[in-house]
């Protein structure tokens, strides 16, 4: 009788070895895996920041680009104000100078 439970106890043992094997061996496979998808999103997150860091750059220059066209837009404008009150304080001349 003492055999007997010696061999349901050795075979209950027997079992979970062979239970707790099968989980590691899962838990290796779900972790090659995961790892493998961790290295795809690294990969996947490096290419995004590269092109969120291009199109940084983009917009930099686009905003610098129109900083210069509204700088340049400004001095056009302050060219013809000028032209024009010169064109006015010339007529005031003449004015003046008919008296």
């Amino acid at each position: 009788m003492n055999q007997e439970k010696d061999f349901e106890i050795l075979t209950h043992l027997e079992e979970k070895v062979n239970q707790a094997i099968e989980t590691i061996a899962s838990l290796r496979r779900l972790n090659k895996k995961l790892m493998e998808e961790q290295r795809q999103l690294q990969t996947l997150l490096e290419e995004k920041d590269s092109r969120i860091e291009g199109l940084q750059k983009k917009i930099n220059e686009l905003e610098s680009l129109s900083d210069n066209e509204l700088l340049a837009r400004y001095k056009n404008n302050e060219k013809k104000l000028r032209s024009r009150i010169e064109a006015m304080l010339a007529k005031l001349d003449e004015l003046r100078s008919m008296e």
